[in-house]
């Protein structure tokens, strides 16, 4: 008993069962497209990269650019977003009394995975929220925390294609 909790607690395993179906052997990613209403220039390319990269490495998929592949793969950030995630004591009275001490960024992602072999489609949705301080802009938020915001959502994306997770 003391040695499952001991494992359990640990936390620094990562179990993933990437589940392709044999048939399938080839992919195409189209670039990601950001249709949000806010949009970081700099996301899109980045995602776009990062999960070829990873596929790349850890499937057996061979990446290719024609109408050929078996699966083919697009996605669209749909929303990326700031709200006040936190309040905290202000600096003066009544309606002055509390300020935002903590801001939140929502990145919302739809994705598509058409199957040439069966012809059809399934559709998926991973959402990621950053919280940081209310007294960072927008912009220190992106660049500070870009390669973080990249792999979590590569990871997101990955894991709900590869594992239906």
């Amino acid at each position: 008993m003391v040695l499952l909790t001991a494992i359990a607690g640990c936390g620094a395993y990562k179990f993933v069962d990437v589940s392709i179906p044999p048939e399938v052997k080839s992919i195409k990613i189209a670039p990601i497209e950001n249709r949000a209403g806010y949009v970081n220039t700099q996301l899109s390319p980045r995602l776009t990269d990062r999960l070829r990269q990873k596929i790349i490495s850890q499937t057996k998929l061979q990446l290719i650019t024609t109408a050929e592949a078996d699966w083919e793969f697009s996605a669209e950030v749909t929303d990326y977003s700031f709200s006040t995630a936190g309040v905290g004591p202000g600096t003066g009275t009544g309606n002055r009394s509390v300020q935002a001490s903590q801001s939140r960024l929502t990145i919302g992602i739809k994705i598509t995975v058409y199957d040439n072999t069966k012809q059809e489609s399934k559709d998926y949705t991973v959402t990621r929220t950053y919280d940081f301080p209310a007294t960072q802009t927008i912009q220190q938020m992106e660049q500070s925390r870009a390669d973080e915001i990249t792999k979590d959502l590569t990871d997101d994306m990955f894991n709900r294609i590869f594992s239906n997770w």
